[in-house]
C-alpha cells in the first residue's frame, strides 16, 4: 500500500471514511442550506484523492511537495468561486489573493527554469 500521508499516519484512510459518511448523510438526510459545506467537503476530499493518486505515479514527496504548494492559491480560488453568501470586497481580495499566489510561483518555476542549475 502506498504510505502518502500529510498530517497523520493513514490519513487517508481517515478523509475518505469521513467524506463518504458525511455523503451518505448528506444525501439521506436532506439537511437545509448545508449545500456550502457539502461542497467544501467534496473539494477538499477530490483534492487531496487528486495528490494521493499522483503519489502513484511519482514519488511521495514530490506529491506532498505539490499539495502543500498548491494548497494556498486553490483554497483562495475555491472561496472567491465559492456559491457561498460573502461581500464584494472578500471575494475580491480571495481573487487577488489566488492571483498573487499564482503570479509568484510561476515567476519562481520560470526563474528556475531559466537558471543554471
Amino acid at each position: 500500500m502506498n504510505n502518502f500521508t500529510l498530517f497523520f499516519m493513514y490519513d487517508m484512510v481517515w478523509v475518505s471514511l469521513l467524506a463518504i459518511i458525511y455523503a451518505t448523510y448528506a444525501l439521506l438526510s436532506k439537511p437545509k442550506g448545508d449545500k456550502a459545506v457539502r461542497l467544501t467537503i467534496g473539494f477538499a476530499f477530490a483534492y487531496y484523492l487528486v495528490f494521493f493518486l499522483l503519489s502513484f505515479a511519482t514519488s511521495i514527496a514530490t506529491a506532498k511537495g505539490l499539495f502543500l504548494l498548491a494548497l494556498l492559491p486553490l483554497s483562495a480560488l475555491w472561496f472567491a468561486l465559492a456559491p457561498y453568501r460573502k461581500s464584494r470586497r472578500i471575494k475580491l481580495v480571495a481573487l487577488m489573493l489566488a492571483a498573487l499566489y499564482c503570479a509568484f510561483f510561476g515567476i519562481v518555476i520560470l526563474l528556475h527554469g531559466m537558471s543554471n542549475m
